[in-house]
């Protein structure tokens, strides 16, 4: 078994990196081998709607055609793979980089029907991890859910499977004084960082162990 995880975040070694690695540190404490794409760190687009990976056939191919530095990873996706994908929240959803990586991979494994997918039958299991700087009561207010629920039917239909993880007002800054924020959220932050943010890391270790055997 293979686990691949995206990191979908400009930074590297900060949350949605963190949550990732401590991820695939469960994945391969169960026997899985893991990798990990920084997604900042390749050059290529999102899909083009060229329709190359459907052709006249009824199932897609899976097979995306665009030569860029993402085709080889995607061809690599089988049925022995299993995918965690990381991103920050960035204007209410997941980062442009992560939305590129998003529609090559799925639009290549589904039909223009939408009724059909490469992987029906015989599914993957896939996860998303989402950091944010809001509280889950900002984002209940911001109506983020409706995000997380695109993104839950998209893998859930072309792949069979999905979880998330969404872990919430995190820190943005490593130095806080270098930067303007309001009363009392340094304290906030501080205090979740050493307790609510120990747990998700733990969350996200039990995910990758889970995702070590296939579905």
């Amino acid at each position: 078994m293979r686990v691949i995880a995206f990191n979908g975040s400009p930074r590297k070694s900060w949350n949605t990196h963190m949550l990732l690695e401590k991820a695939l540190e469960g994945a391969k404490d169960g026997g899985a081998k893991t990798q990990i794409i920084h997604l900042f760190s390749l050059n290529y687009t999102g899909c083009i709607s060229c329709f190359a990976c459907e052709g006249t056939s009824k199932l897609c191919t899976g097979k995306c055609v665009l030569a860029d530095d993402l085709k080889p990873i995607l061809h690599s996706v089988d049925n022995n793979t299993a995918i965690i994908i990381g991103s920050p929240i960035y204007l209410g959803d997941v980062t442009g980089a992560t939305r590129n990586m998003m529609e090559r991979l799925m639009h290549q494994y589904h039909s223009v029907d939408y009724h059909h997918s490469h992987f029906f039958g015989n599914g993957i299991k896939t996860a998303m991890i989402y950091t944010m700087g809001a509280t889950e009561e900002e984002s209940e207010e911001r109506g983020q859910e409706h995000a997380f629920y695109m993104n839950r039917h998209c893998l859930k239909r072309v792949f069979g499977y999905t979880e998330e993880l969404i872990v919430y007002d995190t820190y943005q800054h490593a130095d806080y004084s270098k930067y303007y924020t309001f009363p009392g959220v340094i304290e906030r932050k501080t205090a979740r960082r050493k307790t609510q943010f120990l747990n998700d890391l733990q969350a996200a270790y039990e995910l990758g162990l889970r995702f070590a055997k296939p579905l």
